[in-house]
């Protein structure tokens, strides 16, 4: 645990959360968001467009549909059963529905894994997102 660089970040900013940073340091921090996003979004991109084989959708194309369509009703199913109802049980769905992160595909390109799988997952969640996301409105909400 020592050597992961996201648990003492995770530290330090939890305990250093209280202490007011410059507003130059704020502003600096919010552009760099936007930088690092437009950069993961230009890399599923690039990954997306060298892929030779649809192999990897194949591969990609269970889990994907586990997450984005299972999961989901499975969890506000039970939210249901447990009594919970409305916002929050469509919140629980929402959440569990999400697409695949793109810091997952950034991870992927440092420690040189699979990097065209992950850029088929991104891309078939967040398509499953876009379908699914009135049919869970109309469901759980």
């Amino acid at each position: 645990m020592v050597t992961v660089p996201a648990l003492w970040a995770f530290l330090i900013g939890f305990f250093t959360r209280n202490i007011p940073l410059p507003e130059i340091v704020e502003s600096g921090l919010q552009a760099a968001v936007w930088v690092v996003i437009a950069s993961a979004l230009l890399l599923v991109g690039i990954r997306l467009r060298s892929i030779k084989k649809l192999e990897n959708f194949e591969l990609a194309l269970i889990p994907s549909l586990l997450k984005v369509v299972i999961v989901p009703v499975l969890i506000g199913l039970g939210a249901s059963y447990f009594g919970l109802s409305g916002d929050p049980r469509l919140v629980l769905v929402l959440m569990s529905g999400i697409p695949t992160a793109l810091s997952v595909l950034i991870l992927a390109e440092v420690y040189e894994l699979d990097s065209d799988l992950l850029a088929c997952s991104i891309a078939i969640t967040s398509v499953g997102l876009l379908l699914m996301l009135p049919l869970w409105l109309a469901w759980f909400s």
